[in-house]
Order: structure tokens, then sequence, then C-alpha cells
């Protein structure tokens, strides 16, 4: 039975080598912990073997947005460098903005990027600065000035390994397949283990894709530090619509599990259902945490996220947080790799 949700029970220790630093050379050859919730047995699978455990008349659903080349380097006025993470564009010549060291960048600070300039303005109310360019930003700006913005701990890995912080190959490794609107700057990272080939094969077997679009920002890596009751989440701009949800209608009907592929998708599909199952645009702030009644869902993909998250928290909530700490003690145990560019598991 599970107890109330303190936040040290999303504490576990994690032996650093664990954390990956780069994908296996293969999308689909991660390795894949199958949870069943029902007799509480745990399986130690590769995901390709995924396939086995859908069922024709399942769907998988899946977050179509793109991760944007978000992180910026350049130099203040005074000649000092300067590193931008962009969070979303608001208005058209702003964006809000995290930067690096923020105590030497007074509003007022003039920032310049490949002959585009920016003047830091005030904070928005999420803290965020506002970042006002001296032209509206193209995608081919971003793409030309920007980087792909790889979490955290990645380059804090990489820089202990002697490795560049940021590789070439992140531009592809960070990016699905289903990738196709711009918007995240932040990889949803259960999709990244599908390949061409075992989408192929799924689609053969009879299961259906669906999408939804959440925009993945910097709070997703944001440690919870107060109790969960009072944790302010943050909020993602999400898009769920009409075609996406006739397809989980048509599931359910033919008896199917509808799959969310990923922790985004999860937050998505749930936002629908509190808000009566209409078609959705607008932000998310919605926090699931135990108990709670998931309404649109009946599986998930996910990988092994960072403790104190909202995601591990989500996680808990799915699977239950005994079974879920039993499962994670044994991916440390068997030295599954974790975090953004690891392993999975697929709780049904």
């Amino acid at each position: 039975m599970n107890h109330i949700v303190r936040l040290s029970d999303l504490d576990y220790p994690l032996p650093e080598d664990l954390i990956a630093e780069k994908p296996l050379s293969q999308r689909d050859s991660s390795r894949l912990m199958v949870l069943s919730r029902d007799n509480r047995e745990i399986r130690d699978e590769v995901f390709t073997s995924i396939i086995d455990y859908l069922r024709p008349e399942d769907c998988l659903i899946l977050n179509n947005t793109l991760v944007i080349k978000a992180r910026m380097f350049g130099t203040r006025e005074t000649g000092g460098k300067t590193e931008v993470l962009l969070v979303e564009r608001a208005g058209e010549r702003t964006w809000k903005a995290l930067l690096r060291n923020a105590r030497k960048h007074p509003a007022g600070t003039v920032l310049n990027f490949e002959g585009i300039s920016a003047v830091i303005g005030g904070r928005d109310p999420d803290g965020d600065f506002l970042l006002e360019f001296d032209r509206g930003l193209t995608p081919e700006d971003i793409e030309r000035m920007g980087v792909m913005p790889v979490p955290p701990y990645i380059v804090h890995k990489r820089k202990q390994l002697n490795l560049p912080a940021q590789l070439a190959e992140d531009d592809e490794w960070y990016q699905s397949l289903f990738a196709k609107l711009p918007g995240s700057v932040a990889a949803p990272t259960a999709s990244l283990h599908f390949s061409t080939q075992l989408i192929d094969n799924i689609r053969e077997k009879g299961v259906d894709f669906g999408y939804v679009t959440l925009h993945v920002g910097p709070g997703t890596f944001k440690s919870m530090d107060t109790d969960i009751g009072e944790f302010k989440i943050h909020r993602e701009w999400v898009n769920i619509s009409a075609e996406t949800i006739a397809l989980i209608r048509k599931t359910r009907e033919k008896g199917g599990r509808v799959i969310a592929v990923g922790t985004t998708v999860a937050r998505s599909l749930e936002t629908m259902a509190s808000r009566g199952w209409e078609p959705y645009e607008g932000y998310t702030e919605l926090m699931i945490s135990p108990p709670y009644q998931f309404q649109a869902m009946d599986a998930l993909i996910t990988n092994f996220h960072m403790p104190r998250s909202t995601l591990l928290l989500l996680v808990y909530a799915f699977a239950g947080m005994d079974f879920t700490k039993e499962a994670y003690r044994r991916a440390i145990e068997k030295r599954y790799r974790f975090y953004s560019y690891g392993d999975a598991m697929f709780i049904i």
C-alpha cells in the first residue's frame, strides 16, 4: 500500500556512470524494462521487443513537437561572453529566455549574436528574462545561431569525460522521428527509441498512431524544492486535436489500449480529459501526483527520470510509488542507462 508521497520519496542514489552522455548507435537497441501493474511482474527486454507487447487494437499517442536550437552563445557590449536559452516567443521581436550568470545581465544590457542584437528587459511572472531583439528571429536565424539544447546533466557528464559539451550528432540524436512542429527546448525523450523500421513493423501489426503537441520547456528539468502540495509546476503549451480524441475513443471502443509515449503525452491527454474531452489549444499547468485517476491513457512508455522531478512523480501516480521504486532499484542493479539518452520502461 503506497503512503503519502513526500519530497524525500523522490530521492534515489544514482551512480553517475549510469547517466547516458549519448544514445546507442541504433535508436531501438536500448533496453526496455516492462512493468506489469496487474501482477507486479518486471521483465528486462530490448526496445524492439515492445512490438510483442502491443496488440492490433492499440494506439500509440506521440508528441510531434520539434526541438529548436534554443541555446545561443553571444557577447555582451563589455566584451564578456554570454549564454542564452530561448524559452518561448513572447512577441514579434521578444523572447522569454534563461541567462547563465544572471547577475551579470542587468536590465538594459545589450547582447550580440552573429549580427543580431538583443536588449535585456525585465522578467516575466515566471522569472524568465525578456529579450527584445532588433528584429524578429526567423527559424533560419535560430538554426544558424543556435545549438541543440541538450540537458545540463549531459553537458556535465561529457565534461567529466573530457568530451565536447555539444556534439554535431546531437542534431539528429536529440530529435525524434515524429518531430514536426517547432517549439520545444527539450526533447520528448520516450519517442527517441523509435526507429523507422520499428515504426513500420508496429504499423504492420495494426497499431494506430496519433499525435499531440506539447512544447517542452526548461521547467521539465526543475528539481522540486518544496513539499509536493506547495510546488508550482511549470506551464507548457499544448494542442490536442479532435482527430486525436476521436482515435482514443475508437481505440477504447475496440477494446484497445491508449499508450502514451512519454510523460509529455500523458500530461497532454490528461489535460484534455480534465477539460471535458474537448479539443484544446493553450497552456497546461496540470501536475499529476498520487493519488490521481488517469482518464485518457492505459499504458505509458517513458525513460528513467531525475530524482525530485515532476516526471518521476507522474510515474509514481501511474505505476504506484512502491512498484516504481522497486523498478528503479532493479534498473540501477542491472545497470540500465538513465535520463534523456538512456533506456526506457513500458508500464502496462
